[in-house]
């Protein structure tokens, strides 16, 4: 028994749908596999290569573990932020408030042990605070593989900065 020719083309965008899907999760699966197997220091540029590209979302997938922790240095609402969801939600909300960036850049990243460090500094029109200007110092803790804790420390001296 053959299907209208409407319902059988809404199964065949369906199936491509879950394929495509099923494809994304199970590549994700294999980043996350394959990047548990990298040292500090292989983590560490791949952190910072991805970040100067911009695909700091893709980092927080490959690199972060799910009980990530993040803390802010001067920031209330998120002076303190748990788990992978909410700490990539804190990440798309400032990207979604950047209206320009004038400035992004990343130094080389620093490594001892389990921990990667490095500056970056912003320099980015955000909606509702105007221009800011941050040099902020960008520390990562690993464990087993993964980041498990970032922290950024940074003066805010430089907030709406005109």
């Amino acid at each position: 028994m053959r299907l209208n020719p409407t319902l059988e083309l809404r199964k065949n965008r369906l199936t491509k749908n879950f394929y495509q899907s099923l494809s994304t999760f199970l590549h994700l699966i294999l980043i996350k596999i394959s990047s548990s197997h990298m040292n500090t220091q292989e983590i560490a540029n791949r952190l910072v290569d991805l970040c100067r590209k911009g695909q700091n979302a893709l980092a927080q997938v490959e690199l972060y573990d799910d009980d990530i922790v993040s803390i802010e240095s001067h920031l209330s609402r998120y002076r303190k932020t748990k788990g992978i969801s909410k700490v990539q939600r804190k990440t798309a909300m400032f990207f979604e408030r950047a209206e320009t960036i004038h400035k992004y850049e990343i130094t080389d990243p620093l490594v001892v042990d389990n921990h990667i460090c490095f500056k970056m500094i912003v320099d980015v029109d955000i909606r509702g605070l105007g221009r800011v200007y941050l040099e902020e110092l960008c520390v990562y803790h690993l464990k087993d593989g993964k980041i498990v804790k970032e922290e950024f420390f940074y003066n805010t001296s430089g907030m709406n900065q005109e």
